[in-house]
């Protein structure tokens, strides 16, 4: 729910009001799960987790370097 409303924040409120915005926390994690394979090509990784007692869902994204930089001569 955290995440959502930060995407959200940061898209304004004309996307985030519009047909196409994710409309529960649910949807987001399903997007996320079908975009994992094609965010991780470009550097991207996704992780699903629970945490806690109450067993809060978490999602961790990270970056990874996908091509190593080469090094100053």
């Amino acid at each position: 729910l955290e995440l959502q409303g930060a995407l959200g924040e940061m898209a304004g409120d004309r996307v985030a009001k519009s047909k196409t915005w994710l409309d529960s926390p649910r949807a987001l994690a399903g997007r996320l799960r079908r975009a994992a394979t094609f965010l991780r090509k470009i550097g991207i990784e996704i992780g699903f987790d629970r945490e806690g007692r109450a067993r809060t869902r978490v999602i961790h994204i990270t970056t990874t370097p996908s091509h190593p930089a080469p090094e100053p001569a």
